[in-house]
């Protein structure tokens, strides 16, 4: 393997560190179909290729991301990325140029057919019927003929917030109104059932969540970012996330509020 990697990058001729880090992603992701890669991976993948290795690989891959080359996938420790469809389109002319007539689907139709199954594997036999109609949404929003990842992204935090709101209620709408006033003592809002919650923001119920116990902060603290993006999904902000970015944003949702086996 490594004798093909050193062979790939020799080929490819890439013209400094950055560019070098970007084809070495581009093996280990679709080459060797790893699916991202991790900093440490990169530097292994400079070493294997006979390239003097980055000082700071994660430096190297944080400017890959400034650029839109490279996304994040999961936040570690280790952080996991992978290649955007900007930094594969990029590979992929190279790999045209050279005669290896590589070619990038628009619409990644692996990682969305990936990303609808382990939705039906996770959600679909356990969520009631209503997270089941959002999730469906999400899932017809994520379909390669209608490529709609910021409606997908819009869809599964409304599920997130109904499995909340439905916590809520079991937890009791006392406990809940109580913290939300030792939180917000100058609002005037009270919940007296299920609809009146409607009315509270979400980065309101994520803070009562955490205060009745229904989210540990270590959960509230993943989940906040998750609710940054459907914002600028939602609002006119120019926030068009990669479909890897809505692959973690789903399985976060899945695994931290949507899951049976959630422990908070």
């Amino acid at each position: 393997m490594d004798e093909t990697l050193r062979q790939f990058i020799r080929t490819c001729n890439p013209r400094g560190t950055a560019q070098t880090a970007l084809f070495i992603g581009y093996h280990l992701e679709v080459i060797e179909a790893r699916g991202g890669f991790t900093a440490r991976e990169i530097r292994g993948g400079f070493i294997a290729a006979r390239v003097t290795p980055p000082a700071n690989p994660s430096d190297v891959l944080g400017r890959l991301q400034k650029r839109r080359l490279v996304v994040l996938l999961e936040a570690g420790p280790p952080r996991r990325c992978a290649l955007s469809q900007q930094g594969l389109e990029i590979a992929s002319a190279r790999l045209n140029e050279i005669g290896w007539f590589a070619s990038v689907a628009p619409e990644r139709t692996e990682i969305v057919r990936e990303i609808s199954e382990k939705l039906h594997q996770d959600v679909m036999s356990v969520a009631d019927e209503a997270e089941r109609d959002f999730i469906q949404e999400a899932l017809a929003c994520l379909h390669p003929a209608v490529n709609a990842y910021r409606a997908a992204v819009i869809m599964g935090w409304s599920a997130a917030v109904y499995n909340l709101r439905n916590k809520v209620m079991a937890k009791g709408l006392a406990a809940f109104n109580t913290e939300f006033q030792r939180r917000f003592p100058r609002s005037k809002k009270v919940a007296d059932d299920l609809n009146d919650l409607q009315e509270f923001k979400d980065r309101e119920l994520l803070d009562v969540c955490q205060g009745i116990g229904i989210l540990s902060p270590s959960v509230k603290k993943q989940l906040e970012p998750l609710l940054s993006l459907r914002n600028g999904c939602a609002h006119p902000t120019g926030v068009k996330p990669e479909i890897h970015r809505v692959k973690a944003f789903f399985e976060d949702i899945i695994r931290y509020v949507l899951s049976p086996r959630l422990q908070a």
